[in-house]
This record gives structure tokens, C-alpha cells and sequence, in this order.
């Protein structure tokens, strides 16, 4: 089964959108504009987490260390159940360090579907992960 030509752009526009609202980094209006409160969230290897605390759990991490997020959308493809998208996810810190990696995310949702009730990312974040953990040790210890 394929999507119209009309699903297809409302659905590289949505996931568009949901990257923009992202990188807002207002994340209860992200969250609740594009994501079901029941959503079920896959990141990388953790084990699965459910509603938007669980989103939140995981891009709140990211408050006061990150001040820039871009997504460049390299490939998307809607399908009638899901939005899959390739991107590289450049990061811009308030030490001004930057990083970026390539990433895969699959939202499961349907073409008239406003919201996604499941979530999934793969990549390799262990940069932007390195980063903010020196972040944090270095807020710890009161050095500047």
C-alpha cells in the first residue's frame, strides 16, 4: 500500500515541523503538539519508554548544556503507518564545542494522524553525549 502524492508532502511537511518545534527547545509544546501522551519512545539502546515523560527524560537531559540543535533532513520517506527520516543532527554548546552525527528516526503514525504513538531513534550519540557529561562534571565541580 503507498500514500498519495498529497500524503507524501503533508508528511515531509509534518516531519518538518516536528524538527523545528524540536529545535525551539520548547519541549511540553513539542511534545504535546506531536507526540500521543501515551507515545512510546525508543532511544537508541535504552530500554523502551512510555509518555511524554519519558521523551522529556531523555531531551531534557540537553537543557543548559545544548543552545543549538539542527536536524538536515537527507532522506524521508512516508509510508502509510510511519514517517521514517535520515538526518544529521549538528549540536552547538554553551562552551561552544559542536558536534554532529547522522541519525534515523521512525514515527509511527498514519497520514491523518496529527499525533505519533510511537517514536524511534538510532545513531551513534556518543559525542553530543561526551560533551554534556563534561558539561555537567565541570558545573559539579564549580569550575568554570
Amino acid at each position: 500500500m503507498s500514500v498519495s502524492e498529497a500524503q507524501r508532502e503533508a508528511g515531509e511537511k509534518w516531519i518538518a515541523d516536528f524538527y523545528h518545534l524540536m529545535e525551539t527547545f520548547d519541549l511540553g509544546k513539542w511534545t504535546s503538539t506531536c507526540l500521543e501522551s501515551d507515545v512510546v519512545f525508543n532511544f537508541t539502546n535504552m530500554p523502551p519508554l512510555k509518555g511524554h515523560e519519558g521523551v522529556l527524560s531523555v531531551f531534557g537531559q540537553m537543557a543548559g548544556g545544548v543552545n543549538r540543535m539542527t536536524h538536515e533532513l537527507n532522506d524521508v520517506k512516508v509510508l502509510p503507518d510511519r514517517i521514517m527520516a535520515a538526518s544529521t543532527v549538528s549540536y552547538g554548546f554553551v562552551n561552544g564545542e559542536e558536534t554532529s552525527m547522522k541519525a534515523f528516526a521512525i514515527l509511527h503514525k498514519g497520514p491523518e494522524d496529527e499525533k505519533a504513538k510511537r517514536y524511534d531513534i538510532y545513531g551513534d550519540f556518543t559525542p553530543m553525549l561526551q560533551i554534556m557529561a563534561a558539561l555537567q562534571a565541570k558545573a559539579q565541580s564549580g569550575s568554570t
